[in-house]
């Protein structure tokens, strides 16, 4: 009987996990990028978008490579898992990049809502490819969620304001839906490879979103800003460290947990930005943005309610 070789990044044996690890890990790691956003929004100043990813991705790289060579994790991938491994890494860029564009061009309301019907694709692709059985009540609380981020994120072409309204162009609207759909095919994708180490797939995708954003700036954008002040290095930092924190907490959240549960816990990004926007950029809480939190709230604690009454998740 052949053992599994110790150089490659597998995990022996079915792992009983508790029930309610693969959802807290994907909160820790809507909490992470809900940090990083609030952070790259000051960074928006002084880099473009491909420069943030650029940064974001090279600085979470180094610190995933700091910890896969202290812990000795093999970064060997099995010849059959590469296809699924090389499409997570372009759907992760894709998304990426195509997320910070459309934030950069829109109004950041009517950005977030599009980008957050990720959770709704993930449903539906995750009953079509991974065979998850989709129960009716997740897939509601999923939607009445997106109905709370419309009221915290209050979009302009739904809320009428008498602020100058920036009008979004038609590629900003098609990179928004687009970084939205890759974001959850690469949710799926990543159900697809549990035996992959979850350092191996964030080393990989970290890697060559650096690379291609690399070549990206170079080719089209001629402009790389390295002449920064103090507090636009640290920002940059704390980029990089939160978005290894969210990525690792983010991809093995998704090998534990049914896809589509553990797209709709992202919804708590969008509650997390709206205190960060409240506590530390001292901006007026909108009533409408109370009521969004509290909608979201109580549909994560629904889907997270059901999911602890249910059998301890196990790894594949």
């Amino acid at each position: 009987m052949s053992h599994p070789s110790e150089s490659l990044p597998l995990v022996a044996g079915a792992k009983k996990y508790h029930k309610l690890l693969g959802l807290g890990l994907v909160g820790v790691s809507a909490l992470s990028f809900s940090l990083m956003s609030a952070t790259i929004k000051y960074e928006s100043v002084y880099l473009s978008s491909m420069e943030t990813v650029f940064w974001r991705s090279s600085i979470a790289w180094i610190i995933n490579l700091l910890v896969v060579l202290y812990t000795k994790t093999s970064l060997v991938v099995e010849v059959e898992l590469r296809w699924y491994l090389a499409i997570r890494c372009l759907c992760g860029f894709i998304s990426m990049s195509c997320a910070f564009y459309a934030i950069s061009q829109m109004v950041l309301a009517d950005a977030s809502v599009l980008i957050f019907t990720t959770p709704i694709m993930t449903f539906f692709l995750g009953a079509a490819f991974l065979k998850e059985k989709v129960e009716c009540i997740d897939v509601t609380c999923a939607i009445v969620a997106l109905t709370g981020v419309v009221f915290v994120v209050r979009p302009v072409f739904l809320f009428h304001s008498n602020e100058l309204v920036k009008i979004a162009s038609a590629a900003a609207i098609i990179a928004a839906l687009v970084g939205a759909f890759a974001k959850a095919v690469a949710f799926v994708v990543i159900r697809k490879m549990p035996s992959i180490h979850f350092l191996v797939v964030v080393h990989y995708l970290m890697l060559s979103s650096s690379i291609i954003s690399g070549i990206w700036i170079a080719i089209f954008d001629h402009v790389f800003h390295v002449a920064l002040d103090l507090y636009a290095w640290l920002g940059i930092g704390a980029i990089g460290l939160l978005g290894f924190l969210g990525q690792i907490s983010l991809t093995k959240g998704l090998q534990i947990e049914h896809v589509g549960v553990a797209s709709a816990m992202r919804y708590l990004d969008v509650v997390f930005v709206f205190v960060w926007d409240a506590l530390l950029l001292r901006e007026v809480i909108n009533p409408w943005s109370i009521l969004g939190g509290v909608i979201i709230i109580a549909c994560v604690a629904v889907i997270a309610i059901r999911r602890a009454s249910t059998e301890p998740t196990a790894a594949a």
